[in-house]
C-alpha cells in the first residue's frame, strides 16, 4: 500500500513539472508588447539621412548661411554675356566694397559725371540712398577732379555675390571641388527658369568665386553668361568711406 501511494506521488510531481516549463516555453516566445514608443515602422535607417524634400543639401546650406551672414567682403567683378553673333561682350568690370551697409565702386576706366567730370569711384550709402563720385587716382580725365567729391544720383549694384546665394535652388547638389583665382571652391549644378547654371563658392568666405550660366549643344557645353569674382578679401571701413580731406563740390 505505502509503494502505491509513493508511485503515485511521484507521477504527480513529474506532471506538475512538464506543466511548469511548457508555461515557461510559451512565455518565453511570445511576442513582445509594443508599446506607443516603440516604432513598428520597417523603413531602412539609411533612409534617415537623405536630406527633406525641399531643403538645401547639407554642405550647400552651410556654404550657403556662411555667405549670407558676411557683412564686410572685397572682389574683382567681370560680367560677360554671349551675343547672337557667338561673340562675348563685356557688360560689368569693376571693383566693389561692401562693410555694412555701405558700398564702394572703382571703375577700371573713369566714368563721366557730367561734361566736365570724370570719376572713378563711386561711393554709396544703401540706408541713405546716397551716392558721391570722386576720382581716387590721378590722370588725364580723373585730374581735374582728384580728391574731390561730387554727388552723384544713387544706384545699387546689378547683381552681387550674394544675391547668387540668395537663389540658389534647392535642388542644387555638389558636384566637385576646384581651385580658382588661388582659392578653393565648391561646385555646385542646378538648373532655373534660366537654364543650366554651375556656381563655384568660396570654401572659406561661403561667397561666390564664379558664376556661369550654360547649355549643352552638340554635346558640348556652350557659357551664355559669366560673372567671376577674383582677388575676394575682406574690407574696412576706410574702404567704403570718403577720404576726409576730400573737398566736396556741390
Amino acid at each position: 500500500m505505502k509503494l502505491i501511494m509513493l508511485i503515485f506521488a511521484l507521477v504527480l510531481i513529474v506532471a506538475c513539472s512538464t506543466q511548469t516549463k511548457e508555461a515557461n516555453i510559451e512565455e518565453s516566445v511570445a511576442a513582445p508588447e509594443v508599446t506607443g514608443e516603440e516604432s513598428t515602422d520597417n523603413t531602412d535607417v539609411s533612409d534617415a539621412t537623405d536630406a527633406p524634400a525641399g531643403r538645401y543639401d547639407e554642405e550647400i546650406a552651410d556654404l550657403r548661411a556662411k555667405g549670407l551672414q558676411r557683412t564686410s567682403y572685397h572682389y574683382d567683378f567681370y560680367y560677360r554675356v554671349l551675343d547672337t553673333f557667338g561673340n562675348y561682350q563685356t557688360k560689368a568690370d569693376y571693383q566693389v566694397f561692401v562693410k555694412g551697409s555701405k558700398t564702394k565702386k572703382v571703375y577700371i576706366e573713369p566714368r563721366k559725371l557730367n561734361l566736365e567730370v570724370f570719376y572713378d569711384s563711386l561711393y554709396l550709402d544703401n540706408d541713405a540712398k546716397t551716392a558721391f563720385a570722386t576720382c581716387v587716382k590721378s590722370g588725364v580725365l580723373c585730374s581735374p577732379s582728384y580728391e574731390k567729391v561730387y554727388p552723384a544720383e544713387y544706384e545699387t549694384l546689378p547683381f552681387t555675390g550674394i544675391d547668387f546665394l540668395e537663389n540658389i535652388p534647392t535642388n542644387a547638389k555638389v558636384v566637385g571641388t576646384r581651385a580658382l583665382f588661388g582659392r578653393t571652391g565648391k561646385v555646385i549644378e542646378y538648373e532655373t527658369s534660366k537654364g543650366k547654371e554651375r556656381l563655384y563658392i568660396d570654401t572659406y568666405f561661403g561667397l561666390p568665386l564664379k558664376h556661369e550660366l550654360y547649355k549643352v549643344e552638340g554635346g558640348e557645353e556652350v557659357i551664355l553668361e559669366e560673372s567671376t569674382f577674383s582677388r575676394l578679401s575682406d574690407a574696412t571701413e576706410s574702404d567704403v568711406t570718403v577720404p576726409k580731406d576730400y573737398v566736396l563740390v556741390e
